[in-house]
């Protein structure tokens, strides 16, 4: 299996580890100084998968993506006024 790592932390404003995911994929953020980081992932067709919310100090954060179907999804941090988006390709 082909795990390595994009980190988008400079770009988006998170890493997004493995990826390419099999079982699971780690998400670090820095939070905007709120007191929580709001977490959405959606799949390709734009349905809600995951919809969280997570109080600062709670990172990383596990996202368990052995349940999931092979391909892409997309994942949406919002932290205060600033919004990030990366994408997470699962492989199985």
């Amino acid at each position: 299996m082909l795990y390595r790592q994009i980190n988008i932390e400079g770009r988006y404003g998170f890493d997004l580890y493995p990826n390419p995911a099999d079982k699971y994929s780690i998400i670090r953020f820095k939070p905007g100084g709120n007191e929580y980081t709001e977490l959405r992932v959606y799949d390709p067709a734009g349905k809600i998968l995951i919809e969280k919310t997570i109080p600062a100090g709670q990172t990383p954060y596990q996202l368990e993506t052995d349940t999931w179907n092979s391909g892409l999804y997309f994942v949406e941090i919002r932290s205060g006024q600033k919004v990030s988006t990366g994408k997470l390709l699962v492989q199985h």
